[in-house]
């Protein structure tokens, strides 16, 4: 029996170190049900520390269960684009940002009373 090179305590050791070695940032925005439109309130807040940052930034769209697979594909897409739009418009290198769009299929929460929390667009810059 040959033993492995890798040991679990080295895979740990590894994983711990990415982890150390990606530093990344997560801001959340969320949406009234069925819009796409970012509000005012979120603009602002949309690009703190976007600017100044170098680093990848990526836009991903969410929606809740209610509806269509397909209409929640899209609206989660039109979220994202409508995002990755306003941080073009603010002057973010367009080269910089991915954007991603889930539909329903990674929701934030599964309890229909806080479903307000899956219509939402993450922006995640790798610093």
């Amino acid at each position: 029996m040959q033993k492995n090179k890798w040991s679990l305590l080295g895979v740990l050791a590894l994983v711990v170190g990415l982890v150390g070695f990606v530093q990344a940032e997560k801001l959340t925005l969320y949406f009234e049900a069925g819009k796409s439109g970012l509000s005012d309130a979120y603009k602002a807040s949309a690009l703190k520390g976007l600017k100044a940052s170098k680093g990848t930034i990526t836009v991903s769209g969410h929606a809740w269960k209610e509806g269509t697979k397909a209409g929640n594909q899209m609206l989660s897409e039109h979220r994202a684009s409508n995002v990755r739009n306003y941080l073009i418009e603010a002057g973010i290198n367009r080269k910089r940002i991915k954007v991603v769009s889930y539909g329903d299929k990674k929701p934030a929460t599964k309890d229909a009373k806080k479903k307000d929390q899956n219509q939402r667009v993450e922006i995640v810059v790798i610093k």
